[in-house]
């Protein structure tokens, strides 16, 4: 994965953040819930553009860059 693809990858989970509030009531992202998590994400990929777009793969490194990227600023 090189650097344009986790940016995206964090682009979109800013939107789905900003849009639909995603992250509101995650309090904490932990081995039980980030793969529901990713299904959320890849099932609103493909309801929304008719594809998951991205590998759960780099899903879980997105979400994992997203948290600490965010925690960084609070």
């Amino acid at each position: 994965m090189n650097n344009k693809e986790k940016n995206d990858i964090i682009s979109l989970l800013h939107e789905l953040e900003k849009k639909k509030g995603f992250f509101k009531n995650v309090n904490q992202i932990d081995k039980y819930n980030i793969d529901a998590i990713i299904e959320l994400i890849q099932y609103s990929n493909v309801k929304e553009y008719g594809d998951p777009l991205f590998s759960r793969r780099e899903i879980r490194q997105g979400i994992k860059k997203y948290f600490t990227d965010e925690s960084s600023f609070n």
